[in-house]
């Protein structure tokens, strides 16, 4: 009997040897480029030809220039849909009231504000009166983002008149919230106190900053760790402390990172060429 032996063709490899193919540790400094989304900044990577890499945001500059109102914002104060039909930047208690006092006025509402000792808003009116809705912004601004709507004007006693007011029991957030946090779109999540929401958190900013002055925040204190093919499709994102998106007057900067994965599976460079583009008959025996 006669057996046949099956053999395989040799493969031979032509492997590149352009040395930036074996970096480890890749920099890059991005900046979002789109007036109306200066909050986001949407990049292609170069990433390290390593299965794996670890991403880490080294900084992120910008200005503290927040558009913290704006046209479609609105409070409903007893019966009356108060709409501020423009955007406002860098406000502070004293123009919050101030704002709101004319558009009061202008509406020929019997409302009006006043800001207490302790910087907080004061609505009051002669008559009982609601606060029933709100948008988003107007409730970080004014105070109100803790408070359960709708809210019932009680009798006091303010400036030596009896009224009936309402007291906002937070101060404003004049500047985005104390926390701002930049998300991406890849890569592993973070668990946050918020009912065990998950984000993918590349950095977390304190409110370090004033209004129209740099917004400079350095050494992320979160990673993440992810194929390094999805660094060719990446968006970054920044957010308060709610996880709304912030929305920026001018462009945002960031530097970072990537750092491929050495014990990880090195993505394959070469080329596998068969043996007749070689001219090559060789098998094996």
């Amino acid at each position: 009997m006669i057996s046949t032996l099956h053999t395989t063709p040799r493969v031979k490899t032509l492997l590149f040897t352009d040395n930036e193919m074996c970096e480890l540790v890749i920099k890059f400094t991005e900046h979002s480029k789109d007036p109306n989304a200066y909050n986001k900044i949407h990049a292609n990577l170069r990433a390290p030809f390593t299965q794996f890499s670890t991403l880490v945001i080294d900084s992120l500059t910008t200005t503290a220039c927040f558009e913290v109102l704006n046209g479609d914002d609105y409070i409903v104060i007893g019966g009356s849909k108060i709409t501020l039909n423009d955007n406002y930047s860098s406000l502070n208690a004293n123009t919050v009231s101030t704002l709101l006092n004319d558009l009061l006025s202008k509406a020929s509402s019997s409302v009006r504000t006043l800001v207490d000792n302790t910087n907080r808003i004061v609505f009051v009116c002669e008559n009982e009166f609601q606060i029933t809705d709100c948008s988003y912004n107007v409730a970080q601004v004014f105070g109100l983002y803790d408070s359960q709507l709708p809210l019932t004007a009680v009798s006091s006693v303010i400036e030596g008149e009896e009224v009936y007011a309402i007291q906002c029991i937070s101060v404003g957030n004049f500047l985005s919230t104390p926390i701002l946090y930049l998300l991406a779109s890849i890569g592993d999540k973070c668990f946050i106190n918020d009912g065990q929401t998950a984000r993918k958190i590349l950095m977390r900013i304190n409110n370090s900053y004033s209004a129209n002055f740099p917004v400079i925040a350095n050494n992320a204190e979160f990673s993440t760790y992810c194929l390094s093919n999805d660094f060719s499709d990446i968006t970054f994102e920044l957010v308060d402390a709610h996880f709304r998106p912030v929305k920026l007057l001018c462009p945002m900067y960031l530097t970072g990172t990537i750092t491929g994965d050495p014990k990880a599976e090195t993505i394959n460079t070469g080329i596998l060429v068969p043996p007749e583009l070689t001219g090559s008959n060789e098998s094996n025996p």
